[in-house]
Parts: C-alpha cells; structure tokens; sequence
C-alpha cells in the first residue's frame, strides 16, 4: 500500500461550512514527498455541498489530490466507510465539515504514525471556536463536544479507551475492518439532522480489541467550529442523553476487552477449554493467548446469550490477528 494520507471530509448539508474547513486544509504544510488526497463524501447533502467544494477548492493552488464522492445512505458511519473504501492511501484523517486543522497537523500525524506501528489511531487537542460568546456551562461540558486536552500528556492513551474523531487518523485497513459492514456498529451515529453519538467511540473500542493503541498528542491542534444553535440548553441536554444512552453499549465492548486483557494461562481449567476453542477458530494465525479468553467468554453465560456481547465477539473472531 502506498505511504500517504487520505483526508475523509463527511458532509451533509455542509454549504455554509465548508469554505473555511477548505480554506485551513489547502494551508496544509507538508513534505512533498509524502502525497495527500482529499475525499469530499456528499452524504445525501441537499443543498449545494458539491457545488460550493468544487467552487472554493478551484480557488487554491494545492497539488493535493481531490475528489467528490457520493454516498446516498444517510448517517456518517456510511459516509466514513465510503471513504474508506475509496481511499488510496495508508493512512487516512477524518476531518468534520467543522474542523480547522493547524497548518502542520498531517505532517505531525503521519510522523508519529510512522515511528509507531503499535498506533492504531491518534488525535490531539481541540480548540473551541463560534460566533457568540459560549455559555458559562460551556467549560465543564465541552468534552462532550470534543473541545478540549484529551490528557495531560502527550502519549499512549488506550486506558482512557477512546479518542475523539474530530481529526483523528487511522490506519486504512484497520479502519476497513473496523467499519466491516459484515459487523456493523452497535452505535450508528449521527444521521442527518438526527442527534446519536457513540460512532466514535465504537471504533476506538474496536481498535483496542484488534490489539492496537491509542494515542494523543496536544500538538496536533485543530479549532472545532461550534454553530449557536448548538450552544443551547436544549441541545445540550440531548447531547447528553445521546451520550448516555451510547454507553450503554459501549460498556459492553470494556466487558469483553477487560476480560481478554485479564485472561492468562493460569485460567485454563483443562482440555476442555481448549476443544471448545477449536470449534470456533479455523484460522491458524489465532494465537493461544487469544483463543484462550475467547473460551473464557464462551464459557460465561453473560457473554453466550447476550446478543451485544456475542456481535461484539464475533467481531474479534472474524478479524484480529496476533501482529
């Protein structure tokens, strides 16, 4: 696969933002031995999102790669997974029609991408930006609004068990496994004007389970645009009860990562775990560790007849691999 980065722009209904997300994107300073490609997803946009991408991309003098693509199913997760099919690069940066990346954000990514192969996904430190004051609740919320240090240190951060999106990057083929529409997400996501959250969340959840890390840098820095209308109480509170709602799901993905983290040798009861094991891994490269905490949460009850936990395992069995 060629070294490089694809950024995935999702939008939907994105005229009014988009020139500013453009703008901060074409500013991107990078080596030109490393080559970018831009991937405006239309996610079923029905205002002039094509029309205002193409206008305002024709205005710089970038030598990035560009292209429009159409996804009609509405939802981001739809959107990010065409953009995962279609990109061509190793290394693929999700930006919002709302992200305004500092000017050295891909190369800072793909630098530590490529000093770190333990990396699954990375993100750094949000800044909040709007056209009004923000309320005096702002502060003690804005993570909720991905606003904000992730850490207080630059580093490894899979403990924390997730990342934010805004700006995140990702392997390619761990993303295309990730967004597997063979396993799809407990969690959709947001949906047009529809308000769910939890997408991001559920891809890092499935990052830690193929065995890969997490991790936060606060020198990558980029400003999220925040509209008024999402500075209300109302909104805020519905935020909240989407968030809460998500996590409902999203403990049941720590259930199964703690318990395959936990697993040692020392569990192992006898032979019969192990013929159970058998029954459900065919492929050779599962190694023993693994196959060990799956027959533990084969054995659990909990897990066998849960119809969340089991999706969530058999995700697991259809894709990781000991690297």
């Amino acid at each position: 696969m060629e070294k490089g980065i694809s950024i995935v722009l999702c939008c939907y209904n994105s005229e009014p933002r988009l020139p500013k997300t453009l703008e901060y994107l074409a500013k991107q300073e990078i080596r030109k031995d490393i080559p970018v490609e831009l991937l405006v997803v239309n996610n079923a946009s029905t205002d002039r999102t094509k029309e205002i991408a193409l206008s305002e991309w024709g205005k710089y003098h970038t030598r990035f790669m560009f292209r429009i693509i159409d996804e009609e199913t509405p939802g981001h997760m739809f959107a990010r997974q065409k953009g995962g099919q279609e990109a061509q690069y190793e290394y693929i940066l999700f930006c919002d029609d709302d992200n305004w990346l500092q000017s050295d954000y891909l190369q800072i990514a793909f630098d530590l991408m490529e000093a770190n192969t333990r990396i699954g996904a990375l993100s750094g430190q949000t800044i909040a930006i709007g056209d009004m004051d923000f309320p005096e609740w702002f502060s003690d919320f804005q993570t909720s609004y991905a606003v904000g240090k992730q850490a207080d240190d630059s580093g490894d951060v899979s403990e924390k068990g997730w990342i934010w999106g805004a700006g995140m990057m990702i392997r390619r083929d761990l993303l295309n496994k990730v967004l597997d529409k063979k396993h799809p997400f407990l969690n959709q996501g947001r949906t047009g004007n529809v308000l769910t959250s939890g997408d991001d969340c559920e891809i890092c959840k499935r990052i830690l389970l193929l065995g890969y890390a997490l991790y936060y840098d606060q020198n990558l820095l980029l400003h999220h645009y925040i509209s008024p209308y999402r500075l209300t109480w109302a909104y805020k509170k519905k935020l909240l009860d989407t968030i809460e709602i998500s996590n409902l799901i999203l403990y049941k993905y720590d259930d199964v990562y703690n318990e395959i983290r936990k697993s040692t040798w020392k569990k192992m009861k006898g032979i019969l775990y192990m013929a159970m094991v058998r029954l459900f891994f065919k492929e050779h490269y599962v190694g023993a560790q693994l196959r060990l905490a799956i027959a533990i949460l084969l054995k659990n009850e909990q897990f066998t007849t849960d119809l969340e936990y089991k999706r969530i395992i058999r995700f697991v069995l259809d894709n990781r691999k000991l690297r």
